[in-house]
């Protein structure tokens, strides 16, 4: 039905409440009109009753039917005062004996045949009701006689109709009050959902950052306020992270487009032999292969984000593949003098290369910010049912204020600090993410600037997140 109504939700909920007004009023003005006309019936019977039982009591006193029509006068007193009731008196033959003035003879009432128990007849087309018995006279029911009383309920009748008239007028007026009510009552309930709308078209980038006033109204507009506020939250954020992305990514590309701009125009400057050519050609090429790792990492994430990778889900031991890894970095640790140790066990399910990327990742942040002669501590084991594997340096450690953001992309807590051991440009630490978030798991950072790092990666079957480890 609703798909009938107009599109406007102040004229959808006006019409509703109309819609339901005037069925209320209609079973209501039912009711009234059944309970007055119960009340006219009710009344009837009672008097039609009333003379009934005296007519039979003054019939029994007599023998004959002679002396019912003797003295019509004296029966006429039983009607007295109340011009809506009239009586007549047949014999079993259908006779008739006594009629008072108004009485009007309806065939039906001739038939009756049942002695003692009163019938009530109504005519279909007047407002006269009957009530039908039959009486005998001075006890014998071989002399007995028909009695029927007749009442006329049209002055009841009309009083019944005049007040449904101005029941129907007064719902009329009434279904009117509630359709302009409803209006002004929509309008002022939807008052403050026109306000969101009116802030929702002012919003633009640089207003994400203002959220709409608190709606002193209903909860389920609170709710709508509290949710697109937090909707703007985010989308801030979002827009936020964008262009501290995009601001990162074009200083981390600047740099090298940089170097190899400036080697060229060097290269060009003047004319040179083919070994210095091949000379510059060669030192440009850390410059692109760092480019190409940007790159590479960048369709990644973008691909990590999209869900658009296939895991290749194998078993196999967190520590045994850590040390596979490791043996990667021995001449990168050596050179700092770094020692890398590997301790504990735990078997997982996931994917091993991208298990392999996330343990590379986060090995080569370690050994770019530890000091020398330290010991870079990987271990692993099983918790609750979770395996977790902890990267651990003696490095200067991560100030609180970028704890909450070292996952993020091209975030680096000391932008100073980009050495060729690192080689991540701030997108590292993001991949290790969203290894883990395609894994289901979760990773973390604790540190102590006293202490050092502990990078920690938690592994859950069935994709279970749970929190940090103890």
């Amino acid at each position: 039905m609703l798909r009938y109504l107009p599109g406007s939700l102040r004229v959808r909920l006006t019409v509703l409440i109309v819609c339901y007004a005037s069925v209320a009023f209609a079973i209501s003005g039912f009711a009234v009109y059944e309970a007055m006309m119960s009340r006219v019936e009710a009344n009837a019977a009672d008097q039609m009753k009333d003379v009934m039982s005296a007519l039979e009591v003054h019939l029994s006193e007599l023998k004959s039917t002679a002396g019912i029509t003797g003295d019509p006068n004296t029966w006429k007193e039983h009607v007295h005062g109340r011009e809506y009731l009239a009586f007549a008196i047949f014999d079993m033959a259908g006779r008739d004996l006594l009629a008072t003035r108004g009485f009007r003879n309806y065939s039906p009432v001739l038939d009756v045949q049942t002695p003692h128990n009163p019938v009530t007849l109504s005519t279909p087309t007047t407002a006269l009701r009957y009530l039908v018995t039959i009486v005998p006279l001075d006890g014998r029911d071989s002399s007995a006689v028909r009695v029927v009383v007749q009442y006329d309920d049209s002055e009841e009748r009309e009083l019944v109709r005049s007040n449904t008239e101005i029941i129907f007028i007064t719902e009329m007026v009434g279904i009117l009050l509630a359709a302009i009510s409803a209006y002004g009552v929509t309008t002022l309930g939807l008052s403050p959902l026109r306000r969101i709308v009116t802030r929702a078209d002012e919003m633009s980038i640089s207003r994400l950052g203002q959220p709409l006033p608190k709606l002193a109204s209903s909860d389920e507009l609170s709710e709508l306020g509290q949710a697109f506020n937090g909707m703007l939250a985010r989308l801030d954020d979002s827009f936020t992270r964008l262009s501290e992305f995009s601001s990162n990514l074009a200083h981390d590309l600047r740099t090298p487009l940089t170097n190899l701009r400036a080697a060229a125009q060097v290269a060009l400057a003047q004319s040179r032999a083919a070994p210095e050519y091949r000379e510059v050609i060669e030192s440009s090429i850390d410059e692109y292969e760092r480019l190409s790792r940007m790159i590479d990492d960048m369709l990644f994430l973008a691909r990590a984000e999209r869900a658009d990778l296939s895991l290749s889900i194998c078993e196999f031991d967190a520590a045994t593949e850590a040390r596979r890894v490791t043996g990667f970095y021995e001449s990168l640790a050596q050179a700092a003098d770094l020692t890398i140790d590997v301790r504990g066990q735990g078997i997982i399910h996931a994917d091993l290369l991208l298990y392999q990327r996330a343990v590379s990742n986060l090995l080569a942040n370690a050994i770019a910010y530890a000091p020398r002669n330290s010991t870079i501590d990987i271990e692993c084991w099983e918790q609750r049912g979770a395996v977790v594997v902890l990267f651990s340096d003696r490095g200067p450690g991560i100030a609180p204020s970028h704890v909450d953001r070292i996952f993020e992309r091209f975030y680096r807590a000391d932008p100073t600090r980009n050495n060729a051991i690192s080689c991540n440009v701030g997108l590292g630490l993001a991949i290790v993410k969203s290894i883990m978030d395609l894994h289901h798991g979760s990773c973390g950072v604790r540190s102590d600037p006293a202490v050092g790092t502990t990078f920690w990666l938690r592994f859950v079957p069935g994709g279970k997140t749970v929190g940090s480890p103890t």
